[in-house]
């Protein structure tokens, strides 16, 4: 049986939308490490100002659940998180 709980990861992404910095990480100290791997490996839309690329911040909430299962999200996100199943995700980015 896995770990339940949730994970809010804060990321700061680059002007091409790559996570370049995680600057904190709340929730259980067991499946931090695999939340963090996974929001590091996400690519996102540059954000805009003006139609010029800017730095922003955010943050990526990871649910899991004790139950192993990955339907909710792409294989290859849940085979960089093999220790924190995702099945529920919200990501807020400002």
């Amino acid at each position: 049986m896995g770990m339940a709980g949730m994970v809010r990861v804060y990321v700061i992404l680059d002007e091409k939308g790559r996570v370049v910095e995680v600057p904190k990480t709340d929730g259980p100290s067991l499946l931090r490490s695999a939340a963090e791997s996974a929001a590091r490996q996400w690519l996102f839309a540059p954000s805009l100002s003006d139609g010029r690329p800017i730095r922003v911040s955010g943050y990526i909430d990871f649910t899991s659940h004790s139950e192993p299962t990955c339907s909710a999200v792409p294989q290859r996100i849940c085979n960089k998180a093999k220790h924190l199943p995702i099945v529920d995700l919200k990501v807020r980015i400002s």
